[in-house]
């Protein structure tokens, strides 16, 4: 080996370093670039819109759910209490009706002293 073939070696040593050198760098850049990647992928999972809309609707179903039965329960309430108090008024009229006679005239009912006594009756009760 002459000194022009080991200057020749010994640059293509020099360029093979520089290249390796280059080639690791690059390496670690496009690891890094694939680490962010994945923490976007998975941190964008939850952000994404389609799955922002379906869990938006899912909640919405949900809570359109439990104001129905809310809504069914105080309606069966309110028509339970509607039908006890008809039934107590059909309840007082019959016993009205009973106790003031045949009478038709509405006047002579009003001033009937057994209605009057009824009426004073039930206001000490409510």
């Amino acid at each position: 080996m002459n000194a022009d073939d080991q200057i020749a070696t010994g640059i293509e040593r020099e360029k093979w370093h520089i290249e390796r050198a280059f080639r690791e760098r690059e390496l670690a850049i496009k690891e890094g670039e694939l680490g962010l990647r994945r923490k976007e992928q998975a941190g964008s999972g939850w952000r994404n819109p389609l799955v922002v809309a379906i869990l938006a609707a899912t909640a919405a179903a949900a809570g359109h759910a439990v104001v129905a039965v809310v809504n069914g329960r105080l309606q069966r309430d309110l028509e339970s209490e509607k039908f006890e108090h008809s039934y107590i008024i059909r309840l007082i009229c019959t016993c009205c009706r009973r106790m003031l006679g045949p009478s038709t005239n509405p006047l002579q009912r009003a001033e009937s002293p057994s209605l009057q006594s009824l009426l004073v009756s039930r206001s000490r009760i409510f």
